[in-house]
C-alpha cells in the first residue's frame, strides 16, 4: 500500500497498492467496475484525484479498528452509490471485488485491517 499524503482530500487518504513478483511491478486498478492486476510502474505522484489506481482510506467510526478502501472512480451512469474494495466471502479463494457501499451501514466483506511490515 502507498499512501499519496499531497493529495489527501475529504475523501479520505489516497493509496494505491503495488506488489513486486520477478522484478515486474503489479499494480491494483479498477476497470469496467472490476478489479484487476496490471504490470505497470508505481508513479511517483498522482496527476488526478480520481484514477483507476486510487482508493481512499475510510474509517467506519471513531475507535472502530477496521477500513474500507473507496474507489476515487465514479461509475456510469451517475449515482449517489460508492464502491469499495471488499472480498467475495462466496468464494472459496476470497477475490477481491467492488462491492457498493453505504454510508454508515459496516458491511465484513469491505472490512480490511492494516498492519505495518
Amino acid at each position: 500500500m502507498n499512501i499519496y499524503r499531497e493529495l489527501a482530500t475529504n475523501d479520505g487518504l489516497p493509496v494505491i497498492f503495488s506488489c513486486k513478483v520477478d522484478n515486474k511491478n503489479y499494480l491494483l486498478c479498477v476497470q469496467n467496475n472490476s478489479v484487476i492486476i496490471k504490470e505497470s510502474e508505481l508513479p511517483e505522484e498522482i496527476p488526478t484525484e480520481t484514477s483507476e489506481l486510487i482508493f481512499y482510506v475510510k474509517e467506519f467510526s471513531n475507535g472502530h479498528s477496521a477500513f474500507c478502501f473507496e474507489s476515487s472512480l465514479k461509475f456510469e451512469p451517475p449515482t449517489e452509490q460508492r464502491f469499495c474494495l471488499a472480498w467475495n466471502k462466496d468464494d472459496p479463494v476470497k477475490k477481491l471485488i467492488l462491492k457498493p457501499y453505504y454510508e454508515g451501514r459496516i458491511n465484513e466483506s469491505i472490512n480490511f485491517f492494516i498492519e505495518a511490515k
